[in-house]
């Protein structure tokens, strides 16, 4: 005997995964409506982030549309392969400028920076950033 995937009855009728066409239509029903909320969802928020952030999503585009112009300032010595590092930007006023950093030293990073913004030794936006707007 196998159990339906949706109701959770047990049946026989072969290799199927659900006990009737019925449940097999609910259960994808439910899991397509809850991708398209999930995929609606991450879209909003991918929206908001890149309307709320323009300096840091020019960076962002200038490094991807042309790769050739990145200065690396800092490499970490991980034993990570260079196409799984991650290109990240210590001032975004100046795009091209990057450090490549594995995972783990980028969340190190990060974590560093946000330390920094909470005991007062660093300012969340770059002064030259503040005289502009």
């Amino acid at each position: 005997m196998k159990t339906c995937q949706w109701c959770e009855t047990e049946y026989s009728n072969g290799n199927l995964k659900f006990c009737s066409k019925k449940c097999q239509r609910e259960y994808l029903d439910a899991v397509i409506d809850f991708r398209t909320k999930e995929n609606l969802y991450s879209n909003k928020s991918k929206a908001r982030w890149m309307r709320n952030n323009p300096l840091k999503r020019k960076a962002h585009d200038s490094v991807n549309k042309n790769p050739h112009n990145i200065i690396i300032l800092r490499e970490c010595a991980c034993p990570v392969p260079v196409e799984d590092k991650i290109k990240h930007h210590p001032d975004y006023n100046k795009p091209y400028e990057v450090e490549r950093l594995c995972p783990a030293c980028h969340r190190a990073e990060h974590k560093r920076l946000r330390k920094e913004l909470i005991n007062g030794t660093r300012r969340s936006v770059p002064e030259d950033f503040r005289s502009e707007h």
